[in-house]
């Protein structure tokens, strides 16, 4: 994700919220700082080669050196840099003098299963092959690839991810976000073309935090195909970008984060400067807000999609949850193991009781692939 919207992450963790990358589908690798073990998560929208989460910090034994970086919103975002560690990253990635952002977000009651981010930076020496319907994770100095059938775009020389899809002399600014997993995160222009192309789409509700952003709950619709300048994408969630608070961000037409690549498989060549989409080997089942409504912290207000079940259910706008199957929602998310929990198979009843206004109300609904599936 972008420097000015790193908490995204992290804050996303929180019970309700649903835009981060599950543990499942994170780009991971296990490597040292120094002489510790450390768990490192890949983030291609990062634009600092290396930044700590607090706990990770603690862990690797990570202090302030330095102020943070004198960047638009740095303060409200990082503790400081810290000083130089070595850092080594398999196969053979080594930095004897890394220097890591230290971030001020923590999660919001959840431990995170990672120590580190390592940004565009850190990466764009090596080669990054994500298919993860062909179970292949690799990234590596070079791999030898048959890109045959692959569409092949410029990489952008930016501080993070972005290829160029548009036409000779006309760039289209596509940035590559695999710190995140809220599906294609398109411009006002392109999102407003989009709705108007599919005026009887179905939507549902994607909740994200960001300082940058802060809270917004978003419209979300799926796409069996999607066109942006010469890329096209397969079976792929849509939704408008964020509207940031603060300034300098990479001014891209469309934001792609890692669960698009659950069917297209991404070649991400950094010596080379291009990146390589190619058919994966699949179809395969894309997770979204199967509730159709969106309940935003501190107070769980609800925020409910136009013909979802949720509506059909009878919830209404402002209902407060207060209990999920006669369980506090933390209570309800410690004994699943889907994350959010609205992306729970189809099928997946739930009884919901709300506050509306002074009186509490139980709703009785079933969660729904509305918005359809891929093919």
């Amino acid at each position: 994700m972008h420097v000015r919207s790193l908490a995204r992450l992290v804050a996303a963790l929180s019970v309700l919220a649903f835009a981060s990358a599950r543990a499942e589908d994170r780009l991971r690798l296990d490597g040292r700082v120094d002489d510790r073990p450390a768990r490192f998560v890949l983030d291609t929208g990062l634009s600092f080669p290396l930044a700590a989460l607090p706990d990770g910090a603690r862990r690797l034994g990570l202090t302030i050196a330095k102020p943070p970086p004198d960047l638009p919103g740095a303060a409200d975002l990082f503790d400081g840099l810290s000083s130089p560690h070595r850092v080594f990253l398999p196969p053979d990635n080594v930095e004897p003098n890394g220097v890591f952002v230290l971030l001020k977000v923590s999660p919001e009651g959840i431990e995170p299963d990672f120590d580190v981010l390592v940004g565009w930076p850190g990466l764009r020496g090596n080669a990054l092959y994500y298919a993860p319907g062909r179970g292949v994770r690799r990234i590596e100095r070079k791999i030898a690839l048959d890109l045959n059938g692959g569409q092949v775009f410029p990489l952008i020389d930016e501080s993070v991810a972005v290829l160029d899809a548009g036409e000779a002399g006309a760039p289209l600014r596509v940035m590559l976000d695999t710190g995140g997993n809220a599906g294609v995160q398109l411009s006002p222009a392109l999102w407003n073309a989009w709705l108007a192309e599919h005026p009887n789409q179905p939507t549902t509700l994607l909740n994200q935090y960001s300082p940058a952003s802060g809270t917004q709950v978003v419209p979300q619709g799926f796409a069996p195909t999607l066109r942006i300048g010469r890329l096209l994408l397969r079976n792929v969630l849509v939704s408008p970008r964020p509207v940031s608070l603060q300034r300098g961000e990479i001014q891209a037409a469309a934001i792609l984060s890692l669960d698009v690549f659950a069917n297209q498989d991404l070649y991400l060549d950094g010596p080379g400067k291009r990146a390589v989409i190619l058919p994966a080997l699949g179809p395969s089942a894309v997770v979204y807000n199967r509730l159709g409504a969106s309940f935003t912290s501190p107070d769980l207000a609800a925020k409910v999609a136009r013909g979802g079940p949720a509506a059909r259910a009878g919830l209404q706008d402002g209902d407060v949850l207060l209990k999920i199957d006669g369980l506090s929602p933390g209570d309800y998310l410690a004994k699943t193991t889907e994350r959010p929990v609205w992306a729970q198979p189809a099928g997946t009843a739930m009884e919901l009781t709300l506050k509306r206004g002074a009186d509490q109300i139980e709703r009785r609904v079933a969660l729904e692939d509305w918005l359809g599936q891929a093919r």
